[in-house]
């Protein structure tokens, strides 16, 4: 009951011009480190390669809302002798592609590929598996 009487007091005396009102300040950041963003990531590629071939991955990058994520993206394969690590800075949601080594042997790539969003955009990850052939 106070808190109303006393902001149709202040709303009187402002409408009257006799005093002004200020409230806090809107704050556009998240507050206590959340995330305030959160991202998902989809990897896929193109299922099996022959030896001596690179394995290509396509990386799908989605945020709530409308914002553009900004962020890097590492790309780790491992297996089949076709090791590569590569980083991919992102600022925007969409699509991206990373090649893995010279696969040198039959078996299988895995691609593990992890998002650590920049501030207030939240990490996502993913992965994919690519079958070697002779």
């Amino acid at each position: 009951m106070k808190k109303l009487i006393a902001g149709l007091f202040a709303a009187i005396l402002t409408t009257a011009g006799l005093v002004a009102v200020s409230s806090a300040p809107a704050q556009a950041a998240c507050q206590k480190g959340y995330a305030c963003v959160k991202t998902s990531t989809k990897v896929s590629s193109n299922g099996s390669i022959r030896r001596g071939q690179r394995a290509t991955i396509t990386i799908t990058l989605s945020a709530k809302g409308n914002i553009a994520p900004k962020g890097t993206y590492t790309v780790r394969f491992v297996g089949a002798g076709a090791g590569a690590k590569q980083t991919i800075k992102v600022s925007r949601a969409g699509k991206f592609t990373a090649r893995s080594g010279v696969a040198k042997r039959k078996g299988k790539i895995r691609a593990i590929v992890s998002f650590k969003g920049a501030k207030y955009v939240g990490n996502s990850s993913g992965g994919a598996k690519i079958n070697v052939r002779r």
